[in-house]
């Protein structure tokens, strides 16, 4: 939940004509805060509140934010960036399998998922600093 401390912020850097580099880093930012929250809705029920969040952030976010050259958040991200969103469906498809999938490594989906948010978290955070020094 702590990372709603770094995105809202950083949301308000898009908020105007973003440099491709900063939309960039809010994509991958966003993605890996928004899924990283996920794990929190933990029923079966709230998978279609999980897909729809994910699906409603894509699209605002990747299709709508654009940056000061007027290309959208998608078209800035580098093939890794694009490779790291998309690697969330396949995740969060895997944190949805039953808990029999894994056996004895129950906690394997949610330490993926942990693990996978860190990595976006530290590629943003290296991103914006590279951007702001």
């Amino acid at each position: 939940k702590a990372i709603i401390l770094v995105v809202a912020p950083l949301g308000l850097l898009v908020a105007v004509p973003p440099t491709p580099r900063v939309l960039r880093m809010h994509a991958v930012l966003s993605a890996a805060g928004f899924f990283g929250v996920l794990p929190l809705l933990f029923g079966a029920q709230e998978l279609p509140i999980k897909a729809a969040v994910l699906a409603i952030w894509l699209l605002c976010a990747l299709a709508l934010l654009r940056a000061d050259d007027h290309r959208t958040a998608w078209r800035c991200l580098a093939r890794a960036e694009r490779l790291y969103i998309a690697g969330l469906v396949p995740l969060l498809a895997a944190t949805e399998a039953p808990p029999s999938v894994f056996g004895r490594m129950r906690f394997l989906p949610l330490a993926m998922a942990s693990v996978y948010s860190a990595i976006g978290v530290a590629y943003a955070w290296l991103g914006l600093v590279a951007a702001f020094l």
